[in-house]
């Protein structure tokens, strides 16, 4: 998405402040692009998945030194590179007396490992911001859920192309698709074939 905020720019020659989306952006490494992108994300970030009895929104993470901690104050490291994260691990004597452990460790561990995704600090800010949206981001929100999700999805059942959009693997592709079925097909190409970016 945040490839595509760029893409608008290119082609339109206008600075995009603000940009809203629906809850399946809402990605660590979509809110880190907006920000580098200084765009302000209306998108609803989602809230941790509570897979254990000491969820990590109990851990605290610690950008400027790159360590988490745990509810009780010890320190985990950074580690090992995974795909998309990082692993964050515990030392094995800070865990052995915590009275969270029972809770806390996964059976046969004997110090905690935790994952964090990379840009997981834009998405900390992102729930941060999301329980914060004032009046105008609500109303912005709203009106990207009938004005974009609307039509897009009145398109797909009047014409039953919902199979074929799915299938399309660009968002170009995607919009164009869209703006044959909502305008005269004379006029989705002309704006296609002819954009001052196809041009170049």
């Amino acid at each position: 998405m945040e490839c595509r905020s760029g893409d608008r720019v290119e082609t339109t020659g206008t600075t995009i402040k603000t940009a809203t989306a629906d809850a399946g952006y809402a990605y660590a490494k979509v809110f880190a692009g907006m920000e580098q992108r200084a765009i302000e994300a209306v998108i609803p970030a989602k809230a941790e998945p509570i897979r254990s009895p000491v969820p990590m929104r109990r851990f605290r993470y610690d950008a400027k030194h790159d360590t988490l901690k745990c509810p009780r104050g010890k320190t985990l490291k950074a580690g090992r590179a995974v795909k998309h994260g990082r692993f964050f691990t515990s030392r094995a004597a800070d865990c052995r007396h915590c009275d969270l452990a029972r809770l806390c460790l996964s059976n046969g561990r004997v110090n905690k490992a935790v994952v964090l995704g990379d840009d997981y600090p834009a998405l900390l800010r992102a729930r941060r911001r999301r329980e914060r949206w004032s009046d105008e981001d609500r109303a912005l929100y709203r009106r990207h859920r009938w004005r974009s999700e609307g039509y897009h999805g009145e398109a797909k059942t009047w014409h039953g192309g919902g199979q074929f959009l799915d299938s399309l693997d660009t968002g170009k592709e995607k919009f164009l698709e869209s703006a044959c079925w909502w305008l005269p097909h004379s006029s989705a190409d002309d704006w296609f074939f002819n954009s001052p970016k196809e041009q170049a």
